[in-house]
């Protein structure tokens, strides 16, 4: 399933990846998993959060037909800096 990630009150998707399986997503969710998020190229964090939401997102075509579902996590991010 396609997983889209976002910052708790931002609508805008900073990262999307394939799961297989989102059990372990859901499991980080219960337990208050910290999230990290790195540039591959800098090694360095450019978010780091808590899920503290989940939901599926149902996509629809102009004829109502459902052409495919995602994911959605948002993650609280403390940090001030790392949410801009």
């Amino acid at each position: 399933m396609n997983v889209h990630f976002c910052v708790e009150g931002q609508s805008e998707i900073f990262h999307e990846q394939e799961f297989e399986d989102i059990t372990p997503l859901l499991k980080m969710k219960e337990s208050g998993t910290l999230l990290t998020f790195r540039d591959e190229q800098e090694k360095s964090c450019f978010i780091e959060g808590r899920i503290i939401k989940t939901s599926f997102e149902t996509r629809l075509d102009s004829k109502r037909e459902v052409i495919g579902q995602v994911f959605v996590v948002q993650l609280y991010v403390e940090n001030e800096e790392m949410r801009a």
